[in-house]
């Protein structure tokens, strides 16, 4: 709520803090819109996803070995061919991670016509099946960027070696997907059933709320 509010202070029309301090250094003759925006929405948004890029990378940052860009450097390599060639391939993973939770986040900012669309499926009209259509393909359409981007990076930047994970981490990451996976599985199962009202197990599948969609 306090950010809100420093945001509309900053940005708030005629009286935002931004306008007013432009206006007065001669470099704007008229207040620029920055309120109910694109613009104000994307620097906000910015704002606000940045600390989970900063962390991916910075997280990267800590690992590195800094012999390695010392050894390139006594080699004659310069500065920026030491950042392009040896920082940056050790770097990338981290910078995956932040830009695939930044990409996750941002998407659910803007996709509030579909997520109002849910929204009234679910609760007001109670056609569950239909609103779980509707997340499902949302679903798919993110699931399929974020994986095309992953494997774009990794063909470029794939580690020469990995250790293989011992039993309980393996234990671990397995609880934990099948924890965070569990109700994603439930809504895409309940969008191919053919009956009108919410059924799990389904009785059947059926692509008949698809064919609603497309319709």
């Amino acid at each position: 709520m306090a950010r809100t509010l420093g945001w509309a202070l900053l940005f708030g029309g005629n009286s935002g803090v931004i306008n007013k301090v432009l206006m007065q250094l001669d470099l704007i003759a008229a207040p620029i819109p920055f309120m109910f925006t694109e613009i104000g929405v994307t620097v906000a948004l910015a704002r606000v996803l940045m600390p989970f890029m900063v962390l991916a990378v910075s997280a990267s940052l800590q690992r590195l070995d800094p012999q390695i860009e010392h050894a390139a450097a006594s080699l004659g390599a310069s500065q920026p061919t030491i950042l392009r060639k040896v920082i940056l391939p050790q770097v990338m993973p981290g910078i995956l991670s932040g830009a695939i939770i930044v990409f996750a986040l941002a998407a659910s900012s803007f996709a509030k016509v579909a997520s109002t669309l849910i929204y009234d499926e679910f609760l007001n009209s109670l056609n569950w099946p239909l609103g779980a259509v509707i997340a499902t393909i949302l679903l798919v359409a993110l699931i399929a960027i974020v994986t095309g981007s992953n494997r774009l990076v990794e063909r470029r930047y794939a580690e020469v070696s990995r250790e293989p994970e011992r039993p309980l981490a393996l234990a671990f990451h397995c609880a934990f997907v099948i924890f965070m996976l569990a109700p994603i599985v439930v809504v895409c199962v309940v969008a191919f059933t053919p009956e009108g009202y919410l059924s799990f197990p389904t009785h059947g599948f059926s692509c008949r709320w698809f064919r609603a969609i497309a319709d």
